[in-house]
């Protein structure tokens, strides 16, 4: 199978944060559930941008051509823009018996930034309204029973240059802020490269104004979205 490219990179630690993120599905799963000799091929995807919803969507589309729906139901919050957005869709079955299922399914189970896709093959035997909510929701928490589940937390990644003489005091300040250390350069002066929980972004330089004096240099690397490992 395709896999799609990594946009982001994962972090292999947990942090014990107050706000420790969405849930999210780690990589593409499949599961497949037979009911009636109508199969249902279930996929998870990880999204990273709402952008990318239709090249899934027709990905998995690609692969059970024979398919009569393609029911799919997602979740997707904009760190940025603070925005949540959803939608399901029942591609032809009977309204309300497919798409809103596997996305009761997603809200249930807490999951954002996630597809949740079930292509079904008819089998030759109706299932009816009842059966085939059943049929969906079972193939939907099939396949995140199979997935990893990982926290999305936004980050905001620094480069700064000070001088030896607040070097530690910094370091404290970063720790208290839960700042993750990623690269210390020593030379005339320190060089420190850190991830920052993005939500104390614009606390930042006014400490460094403070501590130095004015006297720093602080490069702002862009906003980076990490996976957490997470025990459910």
């Amino acid at each position: 199978m395709k896999k799609f490219g990594k946009r982001h990179y994962y972090l292999k630690m947990v942090l014990n944060m107050e706000n420790s993120g969405l849930l999210a599905v780690k990589s593409m799963v499949c599961a497949e559930y037979t009911v009636k000799k109508s199969q249902f091929f279930a996929y998870a995807l990880p999204l990273y941008s709402l952008a990318e919803i239709p090249e899934r969507l027709a990905y998995v589309r690609e692969l059970h051509k024979e398919a009569r729906h393609h029911v799919y139901a997602w979740q997707y919050y904009d760190a940025v823009a603070k925005q949540q957005y959803s939608k399901f869709s029942d591609d032809g079955e009977p309204a309300q018996t497919a798409g809103a299922p596997l996305f009761h399914v997603l809200t249930s189970h807490g999951i954002n930034n996630t597809l949740l896709v079930v292509s079904r093959i008819f089998g030759g035997i109706l299932l009816g309204a009842g059966g085939l909510v059943r049929a969906y929701s079972q193939a939907g928490n099939a396949v995140l029973q199979l997935a990893e589940i990982v926290q999305l937390v936004s980050w905001a990644e620094f480069e700064v240059v000070i001088a030896y003489a607040v070097y530690q005091q910094l370091l404290n300040y970063l720790q208290k802020q839960r700042a993750v250390i990623v690269q210390q350069d020593f030379s005339e002066n320190v060089k420190l490269r850190f991830l920052l929980p993005f939500t104390e972004k614009e606390v930042l330089k006014s400490y460094l104004q403070e501590l130095t004096a004015a006297d720093f240099q602080l490069l702002y690397l862009g906003r980076k979205e990490l996976y957490l490992e997470n025990n459910r």
